[in-house]
């Protein structure tokens, strides 16, 4: 799955994408990989082209699902926004291909690309709300139960 198609980046202008995919580089992970753990410095961020990743955390009865990510899609957004440590560990479920954005390559984008970063900064703006009114539905449900 090429950066262009990817969720966060299929709205901004080829150029604007080109401008992104230049600073990434690329990560294999084998099934069982763990891409980063939960409380581990944020790396930046990762676009799954191949594959499939779970995101998981620790809880007083072991480890407790979050969600599934396939090509198409990313993860590792909310520490690269507000710089804080992982709040969940990722693991490859099968084999994956990403392409990463590190937290450096960010910064330079937002320095010599500032029309990127801006279109980046918007899409997982625009990302993050979507989860949060998704959470404040599926919070509302459950109480009505």
């Amino acid at each position: 799955m090429p950066l262009a198609r990817q969720d966060l980046l299929h709205d901004p202008a080829p150029e604007i994408v080109d401008e992104i995919e230049s600073r990434t580089t690329t990560r294999v992970l084998t099934p069982g990989t763990i891409a980063f753990d939960e409380g581990a410095e944020s790396d930046g961020l990762w676009f799954v082209s191949a594959g499939q990743v779970m995101a998981d955390i620790r809880t007083r009865r072991g480890r407790r699902r979050l969600s599934s990510t396939s090509a198409g899609s990313s993860f590792g957004e909310l520490a690269l926004v507000d710089g804080g440590r992982r709040s969940a560990r990722v693991v490859a479920l099968e084999p994956t291909i990403c392409h990463v954005l590190s937290t450096e390559a960010y910064d330079d984008l937002q320095k010599n690309a500032p029309a990127a970063a801006g279109a980046l900064t918007l899409a997982i703006a625009r990302l993050l709300s979507g989860r949060l009114r998704y959470a404040t539905a599926d919070l509302a449900a459950f109480d009505e139960l």
